[in-house]
């Protein structure tokens, strides 16, 4: 796998995310990524199935940002959909830290993010150093609709409802643009509700 990263911080606009924004990752293998202590927020993805192909230019079939670092001259690029998200705030609202899986932009695989210090004595209810994950494969229960093939015809990505139609009730905007105008369960059809109980 290759691994996709963009972040930012509060007071310092010239700040260069890690390892210019794209690494290779290989099984087993761990890697310590550091911050600055003003570090806002960001995203890691994964890549899949990535190569040089003609003319020199990377490529990957999931994740794809069009280069090995995805932030290699200084402009971060996001993964091309679909592509499961590790989000991070850190310092953030009441001065703490935020963490989650998203399916914002689709799913491409399987991700957890497992706090190591779980120790505080600080209780802030069910959500606490919790370790969300999605550890089922999505691409496997992804309505037909919504699937992104390769070239062989393998299931390789789930894309989102929004980026599927592109309507305002399916991306919740304008009209559909707040929580009690933006419900799943009013869509045509409820995507979430397929991705949630298998999540």
């Amino acid at each position: 796998l290759w691994m996709g990263m963009q972040g930012r911080s509060r007071s310092n606009g010239n700040w260069k995310v890690p390892l210019n924004g794209g690494w290779r990752m290989f099984a087993g293998q761990q890697l310590d990524i550091g911050v600055p202590q003003d570090y806002d927020s960001g995203r890691i993805w994964a890549r899949t199935n990535c190569t040089t192909v003609a003319g020199g230019r990377f490529q990957c079939e999931t994740g794809d940002c069009g280069f090995e670092q995805c932030a290699h001259d200084g402009i971060q690029r996001g993964g091309q959909t679909p592509a499961t998200l590790a989000e991070f705030t850190l310092n953030g609202w009441g001065e703490k830290d935020y963490y989650d899986v998203s399916l914002v932009d689709g799913y491409n695989l399987m991700v957890t993010i497992d706090p190591k210090d779980k120790s505080s004595t600080h209780d802030s209810g069910q959500y606490w150093c919790t370790t969300p994950n999605c550890l089922t494969d999505l691409n496997l229960i992804c309505p037909s609709e919504l699937q992104k093939k390769n070239a062989r015809g393998d299931v390789i990505g789930c894309l989102s409802a929004c980026e599927r139609f592109n309507t305002d009730q399916y991306c919740c905007r304008n009209a559909h643009g707040t929580p009690e105008t933006c419900k799943s369960s009013d869509w045509p059809f409820n995507y979430p509700r397929i991705f949630k109980q298998a999540c």
